[in-house]
């Protein structure tokens, strides 16, 4: 069978076709509701409007035959239902038999509409004159023999004229059956196009099926290539049927075959690139979905009024449903959107030729394509929803981006910095979705490193008024720097801080040197290393301690009954956020920059111990009053390890006298965050008292070391 275009009718009735057979290797049958309504929408809606043709041609010849010929002629090129791409091979070892790699939804699709309706017009002879091969279904399933049985004896009983819902009560219906995917199908679909099809137009509509509704057939005519074929198709896996299905819909309204041709090139053009840009995603169409619903949405976003919302409940139901993506899409549409994403992948990979520092390009290209091949994201949520905080943030990344490359053909550096500045605002989690547009007009008029604050943040700002006072060559320098900092994962991570990613550490008022940010981007990793990200890491046992020196700086977090302190959170402490007005990392890291972490421990203590001098010195059975930090720092020079279990402290339980400090009115605990489990929590005073057995004692040993400066901390 040569490639080429065939109406449904021409394909079964091919003098060289026997039987299309769904292989072993083929996924199951697996369209729903949505995908065959949605195929029977667009056959119906076409031939409607083929019933309604009323064409008036002059014709110059008197032969009526060659009349009535051309006639249909015109209307089947105006009037044609496309269903899109059809791939099999033919086996010489099987003449006859050729072996579906793709289409199989569509056609099983358009054989059950056959069958029902030649049951209902009464033509069911026709259908198995045509449709049948001796006695053996033309389109039959391979892929297991439970599947085979149960059609070849499905289309039977229903061609008999029985009821079919009874199916399940026959024989030959095997209760194995029930969990048959390609079976459960089949069964519902049938009953799905039965019950939409008006008896009164079953006829008329049976021919148009027949001879009307059309695909394109692609022969690889060799086995071996026609299998390795069907692996690169059927990785795109299960979703295919969503952009096939658009694809159908799209090029049956152009008429022209040689446009049609070039449109439906294209397309597999646009497929093939989803295909390489799945990653180690076995369904590469999920991109390629997800990016027709992400521009759908955005076309829908872009209307004054009149928008389209899709509700959580509806979208968890059937998602973004085909009819949709025609309302919003056409060729030219997805052509620009398409032209834009490619785009933007360039120019990221420009930036490794133009800055010193790029790791951030792989990490945002990474997070480019999981956004459409990882992830399934309600486009049409609604813009005033809170609870759509996820669907806004994915919305303001890819809509901003897109947006700004679909529009013009951007200037490369001040692309560079959109992506940059979108994708550090990814990570702020960015929900401000109502003004996507206004803020790329304002960058395209402006230039991105702009100082407005309505359009920035406030860290935004002071970096880009630094840039404003050095050189185009200057400003590349420092931009790579700057990057460097912002791209350690605490400083990243900037959600629900205030967008805050860079300023913590630099002070942009006094127009730093690259020199001194090349300290910061030292240091920094320095105390925080890449491959110890775990925030309750015990190689931050020390800086915890540290840190008490220059006073409160945890979080406090939930239960509410009783005070508990987070002092692990590092995203929090390193911005000060919690601390504000006396900024304990801040006045610590501004030490860090020149001293190591041990030797600003020993200058503290040094001072932490003559500034309590005589609270210590003159103490009989209790000390006087401490704030809650200075008492840790008390306790932790009684005990091998303040954190023994965790990161948090919690002071609970209240006393009826003090222990160790005067107002200590209640018991203090190092906890893993919480009281769950035995083995979560200490109390701080009962370990310091089993290790040195009196309050005497313990008192006697903090005298002990007033004299005489300890050595390092042991944590």
């Amino acid at each position: 069978m040569k490639p080429g275009k065939y109406s449904l009718k021409e394909l079964f009735k091919d003098r060289n076709v026997e039987r299309i057979l769904i292989p072993e290797i083929q996924r199951d049958y697996v369209w729903g509701n949505d995908q065959v309504n949605g195929l029977l929408g667009s056959i119906i809606d076409e031939y409607r409007k083929f019933r309604k043709a009323d064409y008036h041609i002059e014709v110059l010849t008197e032969d009526q035959q060659l009349q009535h010929a051309f006639y249909d002629y015109y209307k089947k090129q105006k009037h044609v239902a496309n269903i899109g791409f059809i791939y099999a091979y033919d086996d010489p070892h099987y003449i006859g038999n050729y072996f579906l790699i793709d289409g199989q939804q569509r056609l099983t699709t358009t054989y059950l509409l056959l069958l029902a309706l030649s049951i209902l017009s009464g033509r069911t002879e026709e259908f198995k004159k045509v449709y049948f091969s001796g006695k053996k279904l033309k389109l039959d399933y391979k892929v297991r023999e439970s599947a085979h049985d149960f059609f070849t004896s499905f289309v039977e009983f229903a061609l008999e004229g029985k009821n079919v819902e009874l199916t399940k009560r026959q024989n030959w219906y095997l209760d194995d059956y029930e969990n048959d995917t390609t079976i459960s199908a089949i069964y519902n679909n049938y009953l799905t196009i039965f019950r939409y099809i008006q008896v009164s137009t079953a006829s008329e509509l049976f021919d148009y099926v027949q001879d009307y509704v059309e695909f394109w057939y692609f022969d690889t005519n060799i086995s071996e290539q026609g299998e390795e074929l069907y692996i690169y198709m059927n990785a795109r896996g299960e979703q295919m049927q969503s952009n096939e299905n658009l694809k159908a819909n799209l090029l049956a309204k152009i008429k022209d075959d040689n446009q049609k041709d070039e449109a439906g090139k294209t397309w597999e053009d646009w497929q093939d690139y989803f295909w390489i840009g799945r990653g180690e995603n076995e369904n590469a169409d999920k991109g390629f979905n997800e990016f027709l619903n992400a521009i759908a949405g955005f076309e829908n976003y872009k209307l004054t009024r009149a928008k389209l919302t899709i509700s959580k409940s509806k979208f968890d139901e059937g998602g973004i449903k085909t009819a949709t993506l025609v309302e919003y899409l056409d060729l030219t549409i997805i052509a620009e959107y398409f032209s834009a994403f490619t785009n933007v992948i360039e120019i990221a990979e420009q930036c490794k030729l133009d800055y010193d520092y790029h790791a951030w390009v792989e990490n945002f290209k990474q997070d480019w394509w999981d956004l459409i091949n990882n992830n399934k994201t309600n486009w049409f949520a609604d813009l005033d929803d809170s609870n759509r905080g996820q669907e806004h943030s994915r919305m303001v990344y890819f809509w901003s981006i897109i947006y700004y490359f679909k529009d013009k053909n951007p200037d490369k550096m001040e692309a560079i910095r959109l992506l940059r500045l979108y994708f550090v605002r990814y990570y702020n989690y960015d929900r401000q979705v109502k003004n996507i547009i206004s803020r790329i007009d304002f960058y395209n008029q402006h230039r991105v490193l702009s100082d407005n604050l309505n359009t920035n943040s406030n860290d935004e700002v002071l970096k880009h008024q630094f840039y404003a006072t050095l050189t185009e060559q200057e400003t590349k320098k420092y931009e790579a720097l700057i990057w460097q900092i912002e791209d350690h994962p605490f400083n990243l991570e900037g959600e629900g801080l205030e967008a805050v990613n860079v300023s913590h550490l630099v002070d942009f008022s006094a127009k730093p040197s690259k020199e001194h940010l090349q300290l910061i981007i030292q240091r920094f990793y320095r105390l925080f290393p890449e491959n110890h990200q775990d925030q309750e890491n015990s190689r931050f046992n020390k800086l915890r301690t540290v840190l008490l020196f220059y006073g409160p700086y945890w979080h406090r977090v939930s239960p509410w009954y009783y005070e508990n302190y987070d002092c692990s959170n590092w995203h929090r402490i390193i911005r000060d956020h919690d601390a504000k007005d006396s900024q304990p990392f801040k006045h610590f890291f501004s030490a860090f920059l020149s001293s190591s972490l041990d030797e600003i421990y020993e200058e503290c203590l040094r001072k932490f111990l003559l500034e309590h001098y005589d609270e210590v010195n003159d103490a009989e059975g209790v000390l006087p009053e401490m704030a809650l930090a200075d008492r840790l720092i008390v306790y932790s020079l009684l005990m091998p390890n303040l954190w023994e279990k965790g990161g948090s402290i919690a002071v609970y339980d209240p006393l009826t006298k003090p222990r160790l400090f005067e107002n200590e009115l209640n018991k203090v605990y190092n906890t893993r965050g919480n009281f769950k489990g035995g083995s979560n929590y200490v109390d701080i005073w009962d370990k310091c008292r089993g290790l040195h057995k009196s309050k005497v004692n313990i008192i006697g040993i903090l005298k002990g070391m007033l004299p005489e400066l300890p050595g390092k901390l042991t944590a």
